[in-house]
């Protein structure tokens, strides 16, 4: 650990205050364990200035507000405790990152976390998203444990979190009005879900290749839904397409799900 990071330590809680770091140092600690690739900087990062530095975009005040790494060759880990502050969105798709994602000390200003088609492990915490967030990707890693939906971002309108391994039930009781489109397929979730109190909002809902069973009332979908995908489940019930004129695509097959596609008048 470097001297200014070392002098930066708060005694009284025994470890390092971010905020108190300058944002070269945040960074250069948020990519310590990836292996140093040329993608990011040719020089290495301790020697090469983040203005410099390949998928960033700094503000006037010289603060990092995004980064996006996407088709870089990137392998280890990243440490979303280092964030600077001033980020907005972060985009790294495509990689070969794994590792844990602990969302307890992401910074406030966090709009857009897009970590998918990569191989982080471990379980998540939505209960500790940023209060502004506006949409979280995470699909295609190799996530696990439940979800808890009943008290993400109020400001959330996209939430990707297919082709991981979490499991348990969903409640859809509480996801925010703002949301647009929800996708949870390819997980190993389970147990009934209650489709009458869905956000107006919503526009897209993916369920496929989950464990989800029972009756399910589709009597009170909203008049916004575009796509629904309820592919290789157990729900059943059945889907009035004269009732939603905007619901272009309906996914039911290898499920309970009866499609009436009687047209009005």
């Amino acid at each position: 650990m470097s001297a200014l990071v070392i002098l930066s330590i708060d005694p009284s809680i025994g470890r390092v205050n971010k905020y108190s770091l300058p944002q070269q140092t945040l960074m250069e600690m948020f990519v310590e364990n990836i292996d140093r690739s040329p993608d990011i900087c040719e020089n290495g990062y301790t020697s090469t200035d983040i203005s410099d530095w390949n998928g960033l975009t700094l503000n006037g005040n010289r603060e990092v507000t995004s980064i996006r790494w996407i088709d870089f060759s990137l392998e280890g880990e990243i440490d979303l405790t280092w964030l600077p502050l001033s980020v907005r969105t972060v985009k790294i798709i495509e990689q070969n990152l794994t590792g844990s994602l602990d969302f307890e000390d992401l910074p406030p200003s966090l709009e857009k976390l897009d970590l998918g088609y990569n191989d982080f492990t471990g379980t998540i915490l939505l209960t500790q998203l940023p209060h502004v967030m506006i949409a979280l990707k995470l699909s295609n890693n190799s996530l696990e444990g439940t979800l808890n939906l009943e008290h993400l971002p109020d400001t959330l309108e996209k939430l990707y979190l297919y082709a991981n391994g979490f499991e348990g039930s969903v409640s859809l009781h509480k996801i925010p009005k703002t949301l647009h489109s929800l996708s949870i397929g390819d997980n190993q979730l389970s147990g009934s879900l209650d489709f009458t109190r869905l956000p107006s909002s919503l526009t897209e809902i993916y369920l496929q290749s989950n464990e989800f069973s029972g009756e399910a009332d589709f009597s009170s979908l909203p008049e916004a839904l575009t796509q629904l995908n309820v592919f290789n489940t157990q729900l059943e019930g059945t889907v009035h397409r004269k009732n939603y004129p905007t619901l272009r695509n309906i996914v039911a097959h290898d499920s309970k799900v009866n499609v009436v596609n009687s047209t009005i008048g």
